[in-house]
């Protein structure tokens, strides 16, 4: 078969060039444009044309006596520009005496379709990670909460201890009042240290013409930077 210059049209071929992203992905994008000189004639005869209609008109064979190898896959530029996404694409590579032998059909996209489908994995995998940060973010928040839930909790004891015996001591009632109480919130840990009977502010502030007998304010005071340093480093650990 001779292929005669006046019969030639201008294609352009770009090769699908298949590569991974920083996922490990396969992705695929278009080559930049090569032209080919081609002859082409419609896959079909046409007889066939008329009774499949449409149908024939997404499948064309190209004669191709030039320096490019064409491969399966390769993207044709029929009607599309040498700078756009290829319209037609290689099924099916023959050589023949002295020419390649190239059917085509219309393109589905398989760049675009490498491209979606990597981004569309990139963002399943960007949703995972997502979701795993906030677990473990999540986890991270209820580990320093109980952290320092318990460091408060070890002060508030320490301080109740303290005024139990730094308290004046005649029926034993008010030192055996005093006690540490601890709470969880939604703002996190609350201590509290209660003296039970109704006589405790009076002995601690002297009211009442009383000689003041401080015991639950030194206690305070003695632990104060030591309940500081204990949630700081329940925080840090």
């Amino acid at each position: 078969m001779r292929l005669r210059d006046r019969d030639r049209k201008t294609f352009w071929l770009r090769r699908r060039r298949v590569y991974h992203d920083a996922y490990g992905e396969p992705m695929a994008e278009w080559e930049a444009a090569l032209p080919m000189r081609v002859c082409q004639q419609p896959a079909l005869p046409n007889s066939d044309r008329r009774i499949y209609g449409l149908c024939a008109l997404e499948r064309r064979t190209l004669y191709y006596d030039g320096p490019e190898a064409v491969l399966e896959g390769d993207g044709v530029c029929v009607r599309s520009g040498a700078a756009q996404e290829p319209d037609f694409c290689a099924v099916k590579v023959e050589i023949w005496d002295g020419y390649q032998r190239i059917e085509i059909e219309r393109a589905s996209g398989i760049a675009q379709s490498g491209r979606t489908e990597g981004a569309r994995r990139s963002v399943i995998r960007m949703q995972a990670a997502d979701q795993v940060l906030d677990e473990r973010l999540e986890a991270v928040k209820l580990a320093v909460r109980r952290a320092a839930a318990q460091a408060i909790r070890l002060t508030a004891e320490a301080i109740a201890e303290d005024a139990r015996r730094l308290a004046p001591c005649e029926s034993g009632a008010l030192r055996a009042s005093i006690e540490a109480e601890c709470t969880e919130g939604t703002d996190g840990s609350v201590a509290r240290v209660r003296v039970g009977v109704p006589y405790g502010a009076a002995v601690e502030l002297g009211l009442g013409g009383n000689i003041p007998q401080p015991y639950l304010y030194p206690a305070f005071a003695a632990n104060r930077e030591r309940a500081a340093q204990a949630v700081h480093d329940a925080l840090l650990t």
